[in-house]
This record gives C-alpha cells, sequence and structure tokens, in this order.
C-alpha cells in the first residue's frame, strides 16, 4: 500500500466501522474453530494491526505477525501489538506445520501468484489446522480501495474454492459478507471514478455521525452472513483446513458443485449416520433442518431415496467404519472429510516383515 494509505488505516482501524465490523466475524470464526489461549496463531499481512488487536483481546500467548511493509510494521510496535517479522506470504520464514491457526484477511489479492501463497499457508499450518481466509469479491467492485491498496484482483467464490482445493485446503465453510452495503459501495465507487475525486484512502469518506449508522449496519451483516450465505458481497471469507496429502489428491478428484456449506465435519457426520434415530423421515432434529436447507436439489432426491429404500444403504459412525478396517488387518486408518458430504477411510496394508513368510 501507499504511505498515506497506511497512515490513515492506523489512525481509523479501532474505531472505523468496517474494521470493528470485521473483527466482530472473525472474532466469531476464531471461537467457533476452536481459538484459545493456548493456539499458535499466525497473522499474514499484519497491515497496522487490525487483527493482531484482536488476538490481543483474545490473550492469545503464541502470536506471530508477518509484515511486508516496514512502514506497517513501525504501526504495529507503536501500538504495543507485538513482535511482527518482516517478510513475504510467498515465502514464508516460519518451519513446517508451526501453526494452529493462520489468519491471511485482505493479503492474497495483493501478490502476483496467489496459488504460492495459499501454498505456503498450508505449508505452516499443522496437520488440521485451521486457515481463516479473507478476500474482496466481484471483480466489478474495483475502485479506489483497489489502486491504492496495490490489489491484483477481486475474487468470486467459485475460482477461490477450486484454488484452495488445489493445494490442499479444504474449505469448510465459506460466504460472501458486507453484502448489505454492496449496492451502496458499487454506487460510490464509481460516482468516485466518475467524479475524478482524489483521495488516499476511502477510510476518508467517513463523519462520527455516518459511522455509527454504517456501524448499525455492518454489525446486522456480519451477524446474518454466516446463516443467510448471501450470492454477493463486498467480500468473501472462506475458514479452510488443512488435508493430508491423500486427502488433497481425493479433494482435487471430486466434483465441488453438490455439498453443504455449513455445519462441522464431525456434527454433520453425526446426523447423517443415524437416520434411523431422527424419526420415520430423519425429521426428529432442528439441526437437521438446518443442515439440510443449504442442499442441493440433486442432494436431496438422494437423501429422500434413501429413506424410502433404507435398505439399500449402511450409515455407520466413523468408529465402526475405524473398527472395521481394523479388524481386517489395516493400519494407520483414518477418515477424511471430502466434497463437504462425503467420508472417505483410508488405511495402509502393512508390508511384511523381512524374512518373514508371506
Amino acid at each position: 500500500m501507499e504511505f498515506d494509505t497506511y497512515a490513515i488505516e492506523a489512525s481509523v482501524e479501532a474505531t472505523h466501522w468496517w474494521f470493528v465490523g470485521r473483527r466482530r466475524l472473525f472474532a466469531r470464526e476464531l471461537t467457533r474453530i476452536g481459538l484459545n489461549v493456548n493456539s499458535k496463531v499466525l497473522d499474514v499481512g499484519t497491515g497496522t494491526g487490525a487483527n493482531l488487536r484482536l488476538l490481543r483481546d483474545y490473550r492469545v500467548r503464541e502470536v506471530a505477525g508477518l509484515e511486508s511493509s516496514e512502514i506497517a510494521i513501525r504501526h504495529c510496535q507503536s501500538k504495543g501489538l507485538g513482535q511482527v517479522v518482516r517478510g513475504d506470504v510467498c515465502a514464508m520464514p516460519f518451519s513446517n506445520g508451526s501453526f494452529d491457526i493462520v489468519l491471511a484477511t485482505d493479503i492474497i489479492e495483493h501478490v502476483a501468484d496467489d496459488c504460492i501463497a495459499l501454498r505456503e499457508i498450508y505449508r505452516v499450518l499443522k496437520d488440521g489446522g485451521k486457515a481463516l481466509i479473507a478476500v474482496p469479491a466481484f471483480p466489478s467492485l474495483w475502485g479506489l480501495q483497489d489502486i491504492v491498496a496495490h490489489h491484483k484482483r477481486r475474487y468470486r467464490m467459485g475460482p477461490l474454492r477450486e484454488q484452495m482445493h488445489k493445494v490442499g485446503l479444504e474449505p469448510r465453510r465459506s460466504y460472501y459478507f458486507n453484502y448489505l452495503l454492496f449496492g451502496p459501495i458499487w454506487l460510490a465507487r464509481k460516482l468516485i471514478r466518475w467524479s475524478g475525486v482524489k483521495r488516499s484512502s476511502e477510510n476518508e469518506f467517513n463523519t462520527p455521525l455516518l459511522n455509527r449508522f454504517l456501524s448499525a449496519v455492518f454489525a446486522l451483516d456480519v451477524s446474518t452472513a454466516p446463516f443467510l450465505h448471501p450470492p454477493f458481497g463486498v467480500s468473501i471469507l472462506v475458514i479452510a483446513e488443512k488435508a493430508d496429502k491423500a486427502a488433497a489428491m481425493i479433494a482435487g478428484q471430486q466434483a465441488t458443485g453438490i455439498g453443504i456449506e455449513s455445519g462441522s465435519p464431525e456434527r454433520f457426520a453425526y446426523q447423517w449416520s443415524f437416520y434411523p434415530e431422527l424419526g420415520p423421515l430423519g425429521f426428529g432434529s432442528i439441526e437437521y433442518f438446518r443442515l439440510i436447507r443449504h442442499s442441493s436439489y440433486l442432494h436431496l432426491r438422494l437423501i429422500v431415496l434413501d429413506q424410502m429404500l433404507p435398505r439399500i444403504a449402511h450409515y455407520w459412525p466413523r468408529a465402526t467404519v475405524e473398527r472395521m478396517m481394523q479388524d481386517q488387518g489395516l493400519v494407520d486408518v483414518r477418515l477424511i472429510w471430502v466434497n463437504e458430504m462425503s467420508w472417505s477411510a483410508i488405511g495402509t496394508k502393512p508390508r511384511p516383515i523381512s524374512g518373514s513368510q508371506s
């Protein structure tokens, strides 16, 4: 970003409606994925410290920051937000499998090859670690802030999720947010461009009264977007999990058009593995309704078929599948969540001990 843009961001991020609302949203998602004081967390592209402020409020003990701009690092230090290392998201100075959680919010759109950045995020995560990734959405919203922040692109949901699949980051939860202000922001950016108004940042277009109003609107937005899954928004949020190499290979072979974006895999597997316990038609749980409302027509049709013809399918708990495979002599048995709608059971046939009879 440009020098003046950093200065403006540093001065407003504590109270500006966008930064405050975004921290509120990130806090909920981090709580959902299990952030605690003992989590080892990396904030990639700290900027002037918006996420570091959030992690400090959570009292997380082990937090690392990475930032390419010396100017931004100095702003973080002046606020007492901890140590930030200077480095590149495409070549991070951290060992493999170092972090439980990586935050990469509004960072990968700054680099020429975002796939390299995503691979680096995958590399530094521990197995099963989570990444919270946020990016600007919709090329039609390109405007002043993209220019002064030196963005390379804005994203759409489908291509972004595909890129994550390719590097082994499995999207567990994703949605657009800042959808209530999509129209006004689109119009404002067009007017700014047509009028030729010069500013160092869009954050300068604000007053105390406007900030209070937009804070209320954005608070409603970030409270509802995770459940409504609006088809558009100014930004995209994705929670992704580091899959092992076998899972990454399977994910690359799976179609991604059918599935459910909300609900954790563990809870999802439990609900869908015990249909008989949910009543004759499986409608005995409010959670069940919450899950199926995101299903495609094809997926719902398959559910109905399974309920009407229960003898053609088995619904086993994870523990049962693991035990069945182990009973057959397989080792290193693990179940991997793929395609957001099913589990893949993987086991290894042990090699005979050298010199023994096969």
